[in-house]
Order: C-alpha cells, then structure tokens, then sequence
C-alpha cells in the first residue's frame, strides 16, 4: 500500500520516506488499507486483525489495537476527522466504533449481502461508499449511515469524491461517474487497463487515479481521458492530495512523477538546456495554449 500525506511523508507499505530528509521512517506493522490521520500518525488495520494508529516517526502505537471479528469482517476505514472506525461484515451490516473500540452505532447500516467499504474512505461530508461485487451492488451512505444512492451495476471498486457528489464505479475495464444527488451518468465511459483493480480521486476531484498489480493510469476528469501513458509499479501507486505528483513504487524505489502540466514547459526547457521550439511545443503541448518562453534565461525557440 502507498499514500501521501498533504506535505508530509509518503506511507510505502510499512514505513514511511520523508522526502525532505530523502530518508525512511522505522518499520510499522503491515497495515491493510491505511490512511494519514494526521501528518505523523497512520491507521489501518493489522495482519493480525487488529486495528489500531501508529506514530510513523516513531512507530509506537498512539492507543491500545482493536481486535476485530475475524469470521465476520471484510474491511474497515479509518474516518480521519474522529478517528472513528467503520467495519464492515459479511452479515451484511457496517458497525461504528470510537477510536477505543467501543461501539457508537451497531448496525451503523444494514446493506445485506457482502459489503465492503471503498479504498477511498470516507469524503469530506462524511459520506462513504460500499460495494458487493457478487451482487452487482453499490451504496452511498450519508454521515449518518443512510442511503442517498443504490446503483445495481457490475463493480470491481467503487470511489466516492472528495466532496461526496460524484461516484466512481470499475468495471470491465472502465470507469463510470455518477451523480449522487440524481445518481445520474456523468460524461462517457473511460477505458482503463486490463487488471485494474483500484481507484481514487485527488483531493480537488479534477483527475482519478486507476490501478492495478502492475501499472495504472491518471484520467483527467475534465475531459474524461487519460493524463499520458500508463505508469508502470508493483501495484502501489498514489497521489499527493492536491493530485499534482504521483508517486509509484517499482523495483524498491519510489518514483514521484509531476503531473501539473503548468510546469512541463520550464521543466522540459531545463532538461534540454533551451526553450522549446514552436513545432516542439504543438506537437507535447496540444493544450499548453500559446507558445510561451518559460525559461528566461535562454532565448525562444525558433
């Protein structure tokens, strides 16, 4: 598993890498779906089926793990504002707990079936998304475990936005958006690559970020087509939240890729020691608008 946080480390399956520092944090247990609670400090749940915070800097636990029902559970998602954990269950149910372990709502909801909480986590308003692939059903539940959406459609993973006001559904390698308040399509299906298996939206909800065991690809959502080529990784892929890098881990290494296309024209200059040329700037920056000389201290390219 691979995460940002907003200016402070990246979160590389067990450890964390400070970038400032171009270093590692000490070693945390392995954690299943983790999320930054804070700058310092990761929740997730642990091999063991316990779940519980740790100060990445440190690694020391913040509070006594939470055993979770090992028969019953699918998966569970920190809500980062309360710390409080959702669990969801193969009876069907979504059961709220305070960061303590004890219980706040049980039955937070009854979904039936098999559900299982989106990878995302929970939006900004405190609305989540639940899916059952076998049944081809997805949910949006309000803050309050409510449903304000039910879509029967084929499902590999479903995201919900940052805002809480558009779903994404996977399926048959591609992504469909809805509009939550009318559960209405937005805009047109978008082709992904086969194996994908995962998504996300970055914090603005502009691009989404599709991925698989071995590559994923970045969708503009203003357009509804792919940033560029796909990325290759070894399944761990994630963006910063502003959703200008990306950063993927290959081989051990984690490459931080820059996805605003704001900088492309001084970076590509830098790296070849002179401004583009005309020709050069239509041909990798159709939608730069027009030509620009972003590096001042070399003349414009002819």
């Amino acid at each position: 598993m691979l995460l940002q946080a907003d200016s402070g480390p990246i979160f590389a399956v067990t450890r964390t890498f400070d970038q400032t520092k171009d270093s590692f944090g000490p070693m945390l247990p392995s954690l299943a779906q983790p999320r930054f609670l804070e700058p310092d400090m990761v929740g997730g749940m642990q091999l063991s089926f316990t779940i519980g915070e740790f100060n990445s800097e440190t690694a020391r636990p913040a509070a006594p793990s939470i055993a979770v029902p090992i028969l019953h559970l699918t998966n569970a998602q920190f809500e980062p504002r309360t710390h409080q954990i959702l669990i969801a269950n193969t009876t069907g149910t979504l059961d709220l707990f305070d960061p303590h372990g004890k219980a706040v709502a049980s039955p937070w909801a009854d979904l039936g079936g098999y559900p299982v909480l989106s990878s995302d986590g929970f939006a900004s308003d405190g609305s989540i998304a639940a899916f059952d692939s076998g049944t081809g059903k997805v949910w949006v539940l309000d803050g309050h475990g409510h449903q304000i959406l039910h879509k029967s459609i084929a499902v590999t993973m479903a995201s919900l936005s940052p805002r809480g006001d558009r779903l994404a559904v996977l399926h048959d390698q591609q992504v469909d958006l809805f509009d939550v308040p009318t559960g209405r399509q937005i805009g047109t299906s978008v082709g992904v690559p086969a194996g994908s298996t995962d998504l996300e939206f970055s914090r603005d909800g502009k691009r989404m970020l599709v991925f698989g065991e071995s590559q994923g690809v970045v969708i503009d959502l203003s357009y509804d087509q792919l940033l560029g080529d796909p990325f290759s990784s070894t399944g761990y892929l994630a963006f910063r939240p502003d959703g200008d890098q990306l950063a993927a881990v290959s081989k051990g290494w984690i490459t931080l890729w820059n996805l605003d296309a704001g900088t492309w024209p001084s970076t590509a200059g830098h790296a070849a020691g002179r401004n583009l040329t005309h020709a050069e700037w239509r041909q990798y920056l159709p939608d730069g608008g027009a030509y620009g000389r972003p590096c001042p201290e070399w003349p414009a390219g002819a």
